[in-house]
């Protein structure tokens, strides 16, 4: 694709001109929010990105975001998993050329296999915390990309039935339910409090069976109730929690 720079009026030379997509795709492993990135072939030794690349004529943004986070990392999602974000278009933002990036975020369940492919050589998951703080350093501006990402996520789970992706398909727990919005928040929500919500917003989760879920990791407890996504996509009242300020913050 190129398209024509003007100078007082006066075409220059084309410029290639490319559209890409980038994918922020989140999961919560031990209690800690995580995202998925890559190590290029073409990148400097320890430099990783997040899984994207460019978009194919005739091919729409979001089968373009499924496809390259398939070929990069072996994660097949599904269209209505992923939710497009921000476009990202700063001039310099790519020393390879002139590219604009379309963010999309993917939050997910517990990933068990990574399969890096076409041009990834590793895929591995790591803790957002790292890279919001600065402690990770991605290639180009995917730090910026993942900053975004982190806040869309935050407005995905408080107002849409979002949070209910990163659980089991299945089946699970309040508790597990819970789990998802303090770590994605960053502080603990009163168990009560949490259970008045979820009442109060129709169509987060529907009641499956009770008693039906063992508690986890062998401790003790009588088990727990069953729920399941409900048919909710936009939440009504949203699921907001007051929480501690932002130096308290996890993240």
């Amino acid at each position: 694709m190129y398209f024509i720079l003007y100078s007082l009026g006066v075409a220059t030379k084309p410029v290639p001109f490319y559209v890409a997509v980038d994918i922020v795709a989140m999961t919560i492993e031990n209690k800690e929010l995580k995202t998925v990135v890559v190590h290029r072939e073409t990148a400097k030794t320890g430099v990783l990105a997040l899984p994207g690349g460019i978009v194919k004529p005739n091919e729409s943004l979001r089968r373009a975001a499924m496809r390259e986070l398939f070929e990069e990392t072996g994660i097949k999602v599904e269209a209505d998993q992923l939710h497009q974000g921000r476009a990202f278009g700063d001039p310099d933002r790519d020393p390879r050329g002139r590219y604009v990036t379309i963010a999309y975020v993917a939050l997910l369940p517990i990933i068990d296999v990574l399969s890096a492919g076409s041009d990834a050589a590793t895929a591995e998951l790591v803790p957002v915390q790292r890279i919001l703080s600065g402690k990770l350093k991605l290639e180009f501006d995917h730090n910026k990309i993942v900053r975004t990402a982190y806040k869309k996520a935050i407005k995905l789970i408080e107002e849409t039935s979002a949070a209910t992706s990163f659980c089991n398909r299945k089946g699970f727990s309040l508790s597990e339910l819970r789990n998802v919005y303090e770590t994605i928040l960053g502080w603990e929500i009163d168990s009560a409090n949490f259970r008045r919500k979820v009442a109060e917003t129709k169509g987060l989760v529907e009641f499956v069976e009770a008693g039906s879920l063992t508690p986890s990791g062998g401790t003790r407890g009588r088990p727990s109730d069953t729920y399941k996504r409900g048919k909710a996509v936009e939440l009504d009242p949203p699921m907001r929690f007051r929480g501690p300020s932002d130096k308290n913050s996890r993240y």
